[in-house]
């Protein structure tokens, strides 16, 4: 496996995926695109992103760094005038903080 470097990102490639996580229950779900969890913790907030429909070119923006993980699926991911990739399980990605992707 390789990694990507990009102004904006890296991805790292790992030999271990995630654990699976419990998805939401479909009547708490407030979008089937992206819907969002929130853990707020001392000095960090985890969020988890669940989506239930396909979806194309959803924005992102991030204001801090972050650090990112897929769980299970796939997207391909957009960033800025980089070519486009596949964002897969095992594969984190680290973002500085940037204007809307």
């Amino acid at each position: 496996m390789g990694t990507l470097y990009t102004d904006n990102a890296v991805a790292m490639s790992f030999k271990s995926k995630l654990e699976k996580i419990d998805l939401t229950h479909p009547k708490y779900l407030q979008t089937l695109v992206e819907n969002r969890r929130i853990f707020n913790l001392n000095n960090c907030e985890l969020n988890i992103f669940e989506s239930y429909q396909e979806s194309y070119r959803v924005p992102l923006t991030f204001n801090d760094f972050v650090v990112t993980s897929m769980v299970r699926g796939k997207k391909i991911m957009h960033l800025f005038n980089e070519p486009a990739f596949e964002y897969l399980p095992a594969k984190p990605l680290l973002y500085r903080p940037t204007k809307q992707w």
